[in-house]
């Protein structure tokens, strides 16, 4: 190898280190300072490698939701149910959403994410016609897609009444 594509290898190779850190220092506030280490590396490389498989699990509907209930007080009995989105991944196991969810808001997948979880939580509530079901919004959702015109759709698709959910 020449001394200049040796160079210039090793440059792209503190490049990329540099990057990391920068971005450590960024997730950290203003006006902040980080050094480069491996495990930021294999931090970022896991991320990506997640973000990846999430992308996949979404085209394939590989994710589901899980219930909840909401038990009244008064009688006892199920008055809603609260859908909770899970991720069962065929190499990892369980992923928690609180390490996919902020995952999916940063990679811009949250739209897809969201329809997802709204389509299935309002075909699954249809089975239930004398409870309220709760679905959990990300503030990313409000911002990135038509929120109001995707609840109206389902709301007529599934022919559910609003204060339902």
């Amino acid at each position: 190898m020449t001394t200049a594509a040796s160079a210039a290898r090793s440059l792209g190779w503190w490049s990329r280190h540099a990057d990391i850190a920068l971005y450590r220092a960024k997730d950290n506030g203003r006006d902040r300072a980080a050094c480069f280490s491996i495990d930021m590396a294999a931090e970022i490389e896991q991320r990506r490698q997640i973000e990846m498989d999430l992308i996949d699990a979404i085209e394939r509907k590989q994710l589901t939701l899980s219930y909840q209930p909401l038990v009244s007080s008064a009688d006892n009995r199920i008055a809603g149910a609260e859908a909770l989105l899970r991720w069962r991944h065929p190499v990892r196991g369980d992923i928690s959403p609180a390490v996919f969810v902020p995952i999916a808001e940063a990679a811009g997948l949250m739209p897809a994410l969201g329809a997802f979880v709204l389509a299935r939580a309002f075909e699954e509530a249809k089975r239930w016609p004398s409870i309220e079901v709760s679905i959990n919004l990300s503030p990313v959702q409000f911002r990135h897609m038509d929120l109001i015109g995707l609840l109206k759709r389902l709301l007529r698709e599934h022919a559910i009444d609003a204060r339902r959910i």
